[in-house]
């Protein structure tokens, strides 16, 4: 439940802060403006870095499970 709240709150704080016209605005919009883009781009290199992190971390696990 207070996951579902709090990506709610996070969409509606991000239509709240919307300059005039961007709800109408086109597609590529978001495409050519650098701080559109940032946001679009910010979230898939978190996950990325997440993703490493794991991967780095399983790859110590096993080697320090090796040297046991």
């Amino acid at each position: 439940m207070r996951h579902t709240a709090a990506v709610t709150f996070l969409i509606a704080a991000g239509v709240a802060q919307a300059h005039p016209g961007h709800v109408v605005g086109s597609f590529w919009h978001l495409f050519t403006e650098p701080d559109h883009l940032a946001m679009l781009v910010l979230p898939w290199v978190m996950a990325a870095a997440v993703v490493c992190g794991w991967k780095k971390l399983a790859v110590r696990r096993e080697r320090k499970q090796d040297e046991e």
